[in-house]
């Protein structure tokens, strides 16, 4: 695991409040959104996104960020369009998340997870229409290679 991984999962870890074990957690709205799996009918998964990070321009040295996510599309007409769309969709995150790899991430840096959700639900309004899905994000890493 890398360094700057070690000291993500240190961090969520500290920030984690402790349950308690005889009580189930309470949920609210917001966190019950966050925590949709794939038997609710309004979550689409869509295909992880990778990008090179160059960590050294002298030697060449790159990791890759990958970032893994999800839509929320409530509405039917959403997730068709969705699917009928999912080529495009790919297309505006893959692009995306390389130029925010590229240009605005500094490597060694926590990555950005509003700007970057930001960035992708943008691509998300501006391919579905605003207000159509809502970008989920599950999980992202940089691979230090």
């Amino acid at each position: 695991m890398s360094l700057l991984m070690s000291h993500l999962a240190a961090a969520v870890l500290a920030a984690a409040p402790a349950a308690k074990a005889d009580t189930p957690p309470a949920q609210s709205p917001t966190m019950g959104r966050l925590l949709v799996g794939e038997s609710v009918p309004s979550y689409v998964r869509m295909e992880a996104v990778r990008s090179a990070i160059v960590t050294d321009p002298r030697s060449g040295a790159r990791a890759t960020l990958d970032v893994t996510f999800s839509l929320n599309a409530p509405e039917r007409a959403a997730r068709r369009a969705i699917d009928e769309r999912r080529l495009w969709l790919r297309a505006a995150y893959s692009q995306t998340v390389m130029i925010y790899a590229g240009r605005m991430y500094r490597w060694g840096d926590v990555p950005d997870l509003d700007l970057l959700a930001r960035l992708l639900q943008d691509d998300t309004d501006r391919l579905l229409g605003e207000g159509q899905a809502e970008i989920l994000l599950d999980t992202v890493l940089i691979h230090a290679g």
